[in-house]
């Protein structure tokens, strides 16, 4: 055990696991300005998750992601089948994981809300970094 050899009595000492106050949930909540939109390009998540995220201070943001069109049309299949250049695109189900890491590593303290919505293949997140 890592607190043991560094002899360390009191881990987490940062407020780790603190619950959503009822201010926070309610701004989450009430929430209505602007949404960004993000693709799942993959120059768009990591946009979203090194860049973006870590911006965002004393405000509510909202995130919306969704599948690009593109992804699913003729001329991108016909493109990538003759191998010209093409986006690359992260699955929905990999930048779920890849968002639940991030927000556990970095924002876990942070007031957020996050929704999945399989019936239009979307992830929503709210989150306010006071």
């Amino acid at each position: 055990n890592q607190a043991e050899v560094n002899n360390i009595t009191i881990v987490n000492t940062d407020g780790w696991g603190r619950p959503l106050n009822e201010n926070g949930f309610e701004l989450l909540q009430n929430f209505k300005g602007e949404t960004k939109l993000v693709s799942n390009k993959k120059e768009a998540i990591d946009h979203l998750l090194f860049c973006e995220l870590s911006e965002v201070k004393n405000e509510v943001s909202r995130f919306v992601i969704s599948e690009d069109d593109f992804q699913n049309s003729l001329k991108y299949r016909a493109k990538r089948g003759l191998r010209k250049k093409v986006p690359v695109y992260y699955s929905m189900k990999e930048i779920n994981d890849l968002l639940l890491l991030h927000i556990i590593s970095f924002y876990g303290n942070y007031h957020y809300n996050y929704q999945v919505s399989e019936s239009e293949n979307s992830i929503q997140l709210t989150i306010y970094k006071s």
